[in-house]
């Protein structure tokens, strides 16, 4: 009987550690699925870009929710919008700001879509300038 007990407790000892080490790996892990992956895997594409929320309705949410931009971002930040690049030159890639904030005026905001999380809040790309105009900082955020 005593050599069941601790088969028992032998196992679930295990077995607790595996889970512990799951639940390790995925908490790690979560926010690259939620809040990296979004915006990764897609190659930008100009018309794609330009077109991506021109024939949404003035309130249709679904549409404007879509995350038909987000997956350009990281090939964007690494391959286009390069520090030291002009504000003419963000300008004529990806077209005039969306958004624009007064706290943030030295920075261009472009509408992603709602890609992260849960995907029910709106997600930017927001390009940052110095006092000469030029690119200093790229990230996206979300609202």
């Amino acid at each position: 009987m005593r050599t069941i007990v601790l088969k028992i407790i032998k196992w679930i000892t295990i077995l607790l550690g595996v889970l512990f080490f799951l639940l390790v790996v995925f908490v790690m892990n979560i926010d690259f699925f939620w809040h990296d992956l979004p915006f990764r895997g897609t190659d930008f594409n100009q018309p794609v870009w330009s077109s991506a929320f021109t024939n949404c309705k003035k309130h249709d949410a679904y549409c404007i929710s879509e995350c038909v931009r987000g997956g350009m971002f990281k090939d964007l930040e690494e391959n286009y919008l390069l520090i030291g690049a002009s504000r003419n030159a963000v300008i004529q890639l990806l077209g005039k700001s969306e958004y624009t904030y007064p706290e943030k005026q030295s920075c261009i905001n472009y509408h992603l879509g709602n890609c992260s999380g849960l995907k029910i809040d709106a997600d930017f790309l927001s390009v940052c300038f110095d006092k000469q105009e030029k690119i200093n900082k790229i990230y996206h955020w979300q609202s």
